[in-house]
């Protein structure tokens, strides 16, 4: 006998009902483990995440096991006490992103640099996307003590991986900061916005020097935002991207060794799909004609956020490279700022 119609709908639905329940519960397990996975120190009870306000900030570093880089980063820790915007009850945790490569005696030693939860999550920059062979010959870009494609990766890792890591599950508003960044003077409101309605906070640094490294990015945004029947979100600072393009041959940038971002900006699904066209689908920008993130972060919060909801000023209270003191130095000018 063949159900009536009314009965497949009803077992139809229930299935469906069914199978959303437990792929939600699957999907809540998983992260469950994830968070667990990742080992926080500098606190008392592993259950610490339940306890803290939801959606709220957390400080991001990506660290090579370069020694320079790990005497940088503790400055930059200690330095941390002048977020004057922390709740004091639960400051904002730090995410140390790194390849593996930090042996537990470095670990030891950047944890005793903060009284602030900290982990080490990890980051995979071996794999390339799919469909691009990290042999070919391209438009290197080495630094000293890198590894050969690793500027590349790093770029990849804030465009794309970042947003979708694990670990950033529990949080919201993304502080990112170099392992050479450190704040010398008490800023009132970070690591939050000043404004609830602010989706990006960097400072508008002028254009990019390497105007080699701009060469087809516009209109590579152009044909995406087509592609996807959008509109810039700020039509003004669009209008001053493609001037600056043509009186200049390059393209303005931020300062993004010091960014605030709202993760759910980076998620959006059209936000997703340009970082995704930059990084992961041809013509393999970043890889081959080394787009960075300061510039793609200028189109991106033009591309998709209104100007209202952007800042651009100077971080009060804030330094990097050669402004910033050494781990000595630093305690000096902590040591004044209390009294």
């Amino acid at each position: 006998m063949i159900p009536s119609t009314k009965i497949m709908i009803t077992i139809i639905v229930s299935l469906f009902l069914f199978l959303s329940l437990t792929n939600g519960r699957l999907l809540s397990e998983t992260r469950s483990e994830q968070k667990e996975q990742l080992e926080y120190h500098n606190i008392k009870d592993k259950s610490f995440l339940l306890e803290y306000p939801t959606n709220g900030p957390v400080i991001a570093i990506l660290l090579a096991s370069r020694e320079q880089d790990i005497k940088d980063v503790c400055v930059a820790l200690r330095s941390l006490v002048f977020l004057g915007g922390d709740n004091p009850g639960y400051p904002a945790p730090v995410l140390i992103f790194n390849e593996g490569d930090i042996i537990d005696e470095q670990k030891t030693s950047i944890t005793g640099c903060t009284n602030r939860p900290i982990a080490y999550p990890l980051v995979n920059f071996t794999s390339f996307p799919d469909g691009f062979d990290g042999q070919v010959e391209s438009k290197m870009f080495r630094v000293g003590g890198r590894k050969e494609w690793g500027y590349y990766h790093m770029v990849r890792f804030w465009i794309t991986g970042i947003w979708q890591h694990p670990a950033l599950e529990p949080y919201e508003t993304i502080m990112r900061m170099d392992t050479d960044s450190c704040f010398k003077q008490t800023n009132p409101t970070l690591p939050h916005f000043k404004y609830n309605d602010l989706v990006y906070y960097s400072q508008y640094v002028g254009l990019e020097d390497g105007k080699e490294y701009t060469i087809g990015l516009l209109e590579f945004a152009e044909n995406f935002l087509k592609k996807v029947g959008r509109y810039p979100a700020s039509p003004m600072l669009w209008d001053f991207i493609k001037l600056s393009w043509k009186m200049h041959n390059s393209l303005p940038v931020y300062m993004t060794n010091f960014e605030l971002s709202r993760k759910s900006f980076m998620l959006h699904p059209d936000v997703m799909m340009w970082h995704e066209a930059l990084t992961e689908h041809e013509p393999y920008g970043i890889f081959k004609y080394r787009w960075g993130d300061a510039v793609e972060r200028f189109l991106t919060s033009v591309m998709f956020a209104s100007n209202d909801r952007v800042m651009m000023s100077e971080p009060f209270g804030y330094g990097h490279k050669l402004t910033c003191p050494d781990l000595e130095e630093m305690e000096q000018i902590i040591a004044s700022q209390k009294k």
